[in-house]
């Protein structure tokens, strides 16, 4: 009867296993992300597409077999690690606890699916020689950012990775800072269906603007006021023309952040300033029908309800040039 020859941590002098290591380390294959409660830029992650196509059955099939050199112990086939383990096969390799991927695969809540793990799963592998979910739990977020969804409302930990791979201030307020964002398009569904359908209609369709609050007693509330009058705005869920539109929040470590659309032309005084005034019939009908569009925005924004708690009302009390923007 053979015995087995396979321990829980990774042969990393095997060529294939180096080859992983060194792939996952390289410049071309890391972005930066977003991660804390500042949302601070240079986190690096793993997009889970670059993993899919670098991560073939062939080489997993070799790194199964630099795992198990005693093919007894081999009783982990490639086709199905691809199709249900790949995610959390690199972070067991990432952890080096390569092996492990056999116990991985007799418990279908450990799947691909299910991750990131925020706290420890039920039968959750043991290892001899140190917590092995406490590994795992290190390497998992680099494999793991958040997809930015449509109308996300969420509560993130610290260690959740957000895919957004440019972060700049541009501006400033009483209660919150303003940053131009840009998201991964690989995980940006930020946009509504009928948004996307044309694409020259949104041409920097993964430039967003991102409002963070100051960390003040106030901040939930004028948070989640903002929030409730945008979705008033909306029609049958839809953001409504002539409004920056709003497209999801999330909370994260006593921090609040609302993604909204990013004007991209500045100011209408700014485009004013900028454009030669009409001088034909046809420019100046466009001029009348973009000035009656922006009333129509107005009257939708001062008809909102006053929220029933304490806070603002969203109103534009100062309706002149530099305070309204142009897309």
């Amino acid at each position: 009867m053979a015995t087995s020859s396979t321990n829980e941590h990774n042969p990393e002098h095997d060529p294939a296993i180096q080859e992983f290591l060194q792939w996952k380390s390289k410049p071309d294959v890391l972005k930066d992300g977003c991660c804390g409660s500042n949302n601070t830029l240079g986190i690096k992650y793993i997009p889970e597409a670059a993993l899919e196509d670098w991560l073939t059955t062939d080489r997993i099939e070799f790194l199964l077999q630099a795992l198990f050199k005693n093919s007894d112990d081999l009783t982990v086939t490639a086709e199905y690690v691809k199709r249900s383990y790949l995610r959390p096969f690199a972070i067991l390799l990432s952890a080096g606890f390569g092996p492990m991927i056999r116990h991985f695969v007799q418990r279908p809540n450990l799947e691909d699916r299910f991750l990131p793990f925020s706290v420890e799963p039920r039968e959750f592998p043991k290892s001899t020689t140190c917590d092995l979910f406490e590994a795992f739990n290190k390497q998992q977020w680099q494999f793991c950012p958040v997809r930015l969804e449509y109308d996300m409302s969420h509560f993130l930990e610290n260690d959740y990775v957000l895919p957004i791979i440019h972060k700049e201030k541009i501006g400033n307020g009483g209660s919150a800072v303003l940053y131009k964002i840009i998201v991964d398009e690989g995980y940006n569904s930020l946009v509504p269906r009928k948004h996307t359908d044309a694409p020259e209609a949104r041409p920097n369709s993964n430039t967003f603007a991102l409002k963070t609050y100051y960390q003040t007693s106030e901040a939930k509330v004028y948070f989640e006021n903002e929030c409730n009058a945008f979705k008033k705005l909306r029609y049958h869920n839809m953001p409504p023309d002539n409004i920056i539109e709003y497209y999801g929040s999330f909370v994260r470590d006593g921090t609040y952040n609302i993604i909204l659309e990013y004007a991209d032309r500045g100011t209408l005084n700014d485009y004013m300033k900028n454009t030669h005034e009409p001088t034909t019939s046809n420019s100046i009908l466009t001029l009348w029908i973009r000035c009656l569009a922006l009333m129509q925005g107005l009257v939708q924004i001062h008809g909102t309800p006053k929220p029933a708690s304490d806070g603002p009302r969203i109103l534009l009390g100062y309706v002149v040039p530099c305070n309204l923007m142009t897309l």
